[in-house]
């Protein structure tokens, strides 16, 4: 009997027909994995903020973080998160201090934009021991240079800045905190890596500008490269399905 087989020119066709499969799939399935570790590591980062900010309201016997002593007091805030995180490289008022905490620059989520950091402050600047970096203000900070000694080191100059990537306060609420879930290292790219989160007055972590209902933000849109709060992430059970 003879024996049956394949020929050389259908071993090639089939090789050339799962390689064109492959080139096609695989980004996809790469993107889906690098999604898997965005969405993993900014539930981490949301969770260590949640349990530092319970930690600190049962130890100070307080229900409302407006009555923090770090409310609106750039001075205590750098206290509250050295004491309550891990903090491995303190940038004071710049998100951009050397390469240590932010990256110089970030993409918008459809990559048409660029926004260089030189040029913005929070409150206080770190990067902890998990490989985050985050930026905090607390409550209705002065935005602009010049308004007052926000900072508290004797002096009003360019490091009394509280102006962040948003480009706005948020009086809303008690703590506004963005985070690139990876310091420095790329893809640095709002949406993938970089996030805006708040911290309400009752200590739990939220998103003031995204509308459930209408799946929609207020003050937030994918041209922009600033920050992506993480309102319909937290709706879709974690999950980055955009």
């Amino acid at each position: 009997m003879k024996q049956q087989g394949f020929t050389l020119a259908e071993v090639l066709v089939t090789i050339g027909i799962i390689g064109i499969v492959s080139t096609l799939t695989l980004p996809a399935l790469l993107q889906n994995y690098q999604n898997k570790v965005y969405e993993s590591s900014l539930k981490k980062t949301a969770n260590t903020v949640s349990n530092a900010v319970q930690t600190y309201m049962a130890m100070e016997d307080i229900s409302d973080l407006t009555n923090a002593d770090f409310y609106n007091n750039p001075a205590k805030l750098s206290e509250f998160v050295d004491r309550y995180f891990k903090v491995v490289n303190k940038c004071g008022t710049k998100y951009n201090d050397g390469n240590k905490c932010f990256a110089e620059t970030y993409r918008s989520l459809d990559k048409t934009e660029t926004v260089n950091l030189k040029g913005y402050y929070c409150a206080y600047v770190v990067s902890i021991s998990d490989g985050m970096s985050l930026c905090f203000d607390s409550g209705e900070m002065p935005i602009e240079t010049g308004e007052s000694d926000v900072n508290g080191d004797g002096k009003v100059d360019d490091n009394d800045h509280s102006y962040n990537m948003t480009g706005v306060a948020t009086p809303s609420s008690a703590i506004s905190i963005e985070v690139d879930i990876n310091g420095v290292n790329g893809p640095n790219i709002a949406g993938r890596d970089l996030f805006a989160m708040t911290v309400k007055s009752d200590g739990l972590v939220y998103d003031p500008t995204y509308d459930v209902a209408k799946d929609s933000y207020s003050a937030w849109n994918k041209s922009m490269a600033a920050p992506m709060p993480i309102g319909r992430i937290l709706a879709n059970g974690w999950r980055i399905k955009y």
